[in-house]
């Protein structure tokens, strides 16, 4: 038996090409209006998060990791990428470098740059969002397609409206997370499923497998389609005759799945690596849901759904809800076994809700909202289904026809009213906005700041405070503000994510703020538009004893004590409560406390993966020209005995303003060789630079450079030399340790895999025969010396007038031709004037931005080229 063909109808309507207009406007809107990135409100670092600037999502930073190609070896489930987008992360990446490269975006090498241009963040943040739109309107053209082609022209045009009215879309995309992709490829799939189910021909079934398999690389939020698609299978291969377990139908469905399993790895080649790792996070984290459950049963969980859909629909689309779900099961009994769209769809609908409850339990009723993505927009596929039946039903009168499509108008413009509620809130300062704001211009600098969070020893960054750890003293009051009456703090900054939590309750304390404007959004206990609720609260009374110390004392204590202090850099050693242990370098500017990654100045010395880890591990000489000016440090033994003993770093504790102290066991300490933020270092006279070269580019073994020598090539014999410029190139196959030996202790440098470029100031005074030596840091660790060059150097002072990542200038009276070098990292994106001529800036030593200059005075003024609004 063989089927009639059918034929697939793409055509649009115009109802359908207005609808997709007005989807692409609402969302371009939204985009451009994003906000939670680069915010001026609030503490945008935060130490948790891969890439280090705050969003308002996790997953978007998993999102962007991959599209900037910062994800290196399968290892955990993130870098995974299914579940997380798969294809549509690796095929941002293509999208992300182009812009990169027609300067629309900035793509650092070293991640932690955005914490000093999150403005640059927030532009991949729009292009990745832009990128993602395109994918997006699978959703209204495949709901469209779908209904058109199997159910009705009427069907489908309702069904796009929907997906374009739905409010939840719009506040929820900007998330970027997969599940609206995900979504239309399923619908789309299901289009070609149901043709097969109808004629029978393999080139539908291939086109249903392919786009399953795609979103499968993505996500698994629809898995449970595969059910229907049986169903589909089935009745296919019945149409022609064939049976799915041998012969001719057993052939078709092995080249189906061998279509689906290739597109599937091809699609994400990381699922290859990193299938037990998937598995054994969602093992885990479904057995972590059910661990955590709220009281219920089956049966709760669904009818509070089906009841509770307006947060996701809006009011009158969630009134419709039930109706449309029992009008959907009505029809599927009526129709029995028949493989239809109705069917299938009802189908679906059912088993996603199983799904939910196999994957997380009720948790989901009162925590995950956004897990009914796929359910809601199924409601509102069921919504059209139901308006179109009517219609059918009334087909006979003109008038009841009539009042029908009125009804569908004015439920379309009832849920686009509510879609464009959210839109106009989130075009405005979300609530965050509006309290950081409050409180950075009315709550004094020092303040005591009580947070709903755990008390930790670690200071954790949420997106939902962002408090300046250096300009208040935070504490942590627990979830539920139990350690209010222990630590009472001066101001407690509260925050809800829906009007059914509780308000603080602490006797002595008055609320002096309240922001809730987007209180007249639909909520749930999982916020979807950045609507919390926040209140600030002031204490009363004077407290009897002094607070008690938070994770973040010992940041507002630096605060505090540099109160008056201009642009410098910090070396922090285990003082911060941001990073307690480990050390860092702060950049302080603008009054802002800004961390340099270790893939920005310490990368001179370390590889990023193993930073230095003790200020000894710094030499002066670094120090000087990475312009810091204190040491912050825990005053334990390895620092009394290597670093403050130690004559050549000439520390001497720092005065503090009167009144300021710090925590017990900490010290902040002023480095003696500190010459300010910008310093002139002279070219070398002619004939005093020095290389040291393989001999015929080092094609046979013994042409090659030795793993130890001379930094000077043999005959060479330079006059007496205080310090020396010391370049090399290593190129090693895993962690290896150079060791440049001149005067003193041997400087040690950690070499990673890959292509070293060495560019340190080494003293050599005495030493008449500086040298090298190169040894494996991890077994089986191999390197080779590619090229050394070694120069005179003098590091002097010139005149900063200030330093920040956007803007930094110097003057300099240069009896030679040099380089101006700011204490500031380079990157690419640095632009450079010298008496208002653009000039190049280079890496200089030490990873600092360089600016050559000739004899002369010159005024050199350093930009951050950044790209354009």
């Amino acid at each position: 038996m063989r089927h009639d063909v059918f034929r697939i109808s793409y055509r649009l309507p115009r109802s359908v090409l207005a609808a997709l207009l007005v989807f692409v406007a609402v969302h371009t809107v939204a985009i451009c209006n994003m906000r939670g990135v680069a915010d001026p409100q609030g503490y945008n670092f935060n130490s948790n998060k891969p890439l280090p600037v705050n969003s308002y999502e996790d997953d978007a930073q998993v999102s962007l990791m991959h599209a900037l190609g910062y994800y290196g070896p399968t290892t955990n489930t993130f870098d995974v990428a299914t579940n997380f987008g798969g294809p549509l992360l690796h095929g941002a990446r293509p999208v992300i470098w182009a812009a990169a490269k027609l300067g629309f975006v900035q793509r650092f090498e070293d991640r932690s740059l955005y914490v000093l241009y999150p403005a640059e963040m927030l532009r991949i943040f729009k292009i990745f969002s832009f990128y993602k739109l395109a994918f997006l309107l699978a959703i209204p053209l495949g709901v469209f397609w779908l209904l058109r082609n199997h159910v009705s022209e009427r069907a489908g045009v309702l069904g796009a409206w929907l997906m374009v009215s739905v409010p939840f879309l719009t506040g929820f995309e900007l998330r970027l997370k997969p599940d609206g992709v995900v979504f239309g490829l399923t619908m789309l799939s299901m289009l070609y499923q149901l043709a097969f189910a109808r004629d029978g021909r393999a080139r539908h079934l291939y086109a249903a497998v392919a786009l399953l398999a795609v979103s499968f690389a993505m996500k698994f939020t629809m898995a449970t389609v595969v059910f229907p698609f049986a169903a589909c299978l089935w009745a296919g291969l019945a149409g022609r005759g064939l049976r799915p377990f041998r012969g001719p139908g057993l052939a078709l469905v092995a080249k189906a799945a061998g279509l689906g399993l290739g597109l599937f790895v091809l699609a994400n080649p990381r699922i290859i690596p990193g299938a037990w790792i998937f598995y054994d996070f969602i093992v885990r984290y479904s057995s972590l849901n059910k661990k955590t459950a709220v009281k219920g049963d089956f049966w709760a969980t669904i009818v509070f759904r089906l009841t509770h859909f307006e947060a996701l629909l809006g009011k009158a689309l969630g009134l419709v809800a039930i109706p449309a779900f029992l009008a959907a099961v009505w029809r599927s009994v009526r129709e029995g076994r028949r493989v239809t769209a109705v069917n299938c769809l009802t189908a679906l609908y059912v088993l996603q809700l199983l799904f939910l409850w196999f994957v997380a339990n009720d948790h989901v009723v009162g925590n995950i909202t956004y897990y009914y993505y796929g359910q809601s927009l199924l409601t509102a596929v069921l919504a059209a289904l139901l308006f179109d039946w009517l219609a059918t039903l009334g087909a006979g009168s003109r008038r009841a026809v009539l009042g029908l499509d009125v009804l569908a108008a004015g439920l379309v413009v009832a849920t686009m009213a509510a879609n464009l509620d959210v839109l106009r809130f989130s075009c405005g300062q979300s609530t965050r906005q509006m309290a950081q704001g409050w409180f950075e211009a009315n709550v004094a600098a020092g303040a005591s700041v009580g947070i709903p969070l755990a008390p930790s020893a670690h200071l954790v960054f949420s997106d939902r405070y962002l408090l300046d750890p250096f300009r208040h003293r935070i504490l942590l009051l627990g979830q539920d503000g139990g350690e209010t009456e222990t630590l009472r703090p001066d101001y407690v900054f509260w925050v809800r994510s829906n009007p059914l939590m509780p308000l603080f309750a602490s006797p002595g304390y008055e609320q002096v703020a309240l922001f809730d404007a987007g209180r007249d959004l639909p909520r749930e206990p999982y916020t979807f538009f950045q609507d919390d609720i926040y209140a600030v609260y002031k204490r009363l009374e004077a407290p009897v004893t002094p607070p008690a110390a938070g994770p973040a004392d010992p940041d507002a204590a630096l605060g505090a004590a540099l109160a008056g202090e201009g642009d410098c850099n910090i070396v922090e050693y285990h003082a911060s409560g941001i990073f307690p242990v480990q050390m860092t370098v702060f950049l302080r500017a603008r009054g802002q406390y800004l961390p340099l990654g270790p893939g920005l100045f310490f990368a001179a010395l370390r590889a990023p993966v193993s930073p230095p880890a003790y200020p000894h591990q710094l030499t002066p000489e670094l120090l000087t020209l990475w312009g810091v000016k204190y040491l912050y440090a825990r005053q334990d033994e390895a620092v009394e005995r290597q670093t403050l003993a130690d004559p050549r770093f000439a520390l001497t504790p720092a005065e503090l303003p009167p009144g300021k102290s710090l925590p017990e066991g900490l010290g902040l300490f002023r480095y003696g060789g500190y010459q300010g933020m910008a310093h002139f270092l002279p070219d070398a006279p002619a004939g005093e630079k020095l290389a040291v070269v393989p001999r015929w580019q080092g094609l046979l073994a013994r042409h090659k450079l030795l793993p130890y020598g001379r930094l000077y090539p043999a005959g060479a014999a330079p006059g007496e030399r205080n310090l020396l410029r010391v370049r090399m190139r290593v190129a090693c196959t895993g962690r290896m340790d150079l060791l440049l030996k001149g005067a003193g202790q041997p400087l040690s440098l950690l070499l990673g895999p890959g292509d070293n470029d060495i560019d340190v100031p080494l003293p050599v005074s005495g030493v008449a025969e500086p040298g090298y030596e190169l040894n494996a840091a991890e077994p089986g660790a191999q390197g080779e010396v590619r090229s050394i060059a070694t120069e005179p150097m003098a590091i002097l002072p010139a005149t900063c007038f200030s330093a920040d990542p956007y803007n930094a200038f110097a003057a300099v009276t240069a009896e030679a031709a040099g380089q101006v070098a700011f204490s500031l990292p380079y990157h690419p994106a640095w632009r450079a004037m010298v008496d208002g001529v653009p000039a190049r800036p280079e890496r200089g030593p030490g990873n600092v931005v360089t600016v050559p200059v000739g004899p002369g005075r010159h005024f050199v003024a350093l930009e951050f080229d950044g790209t354009r609004n």
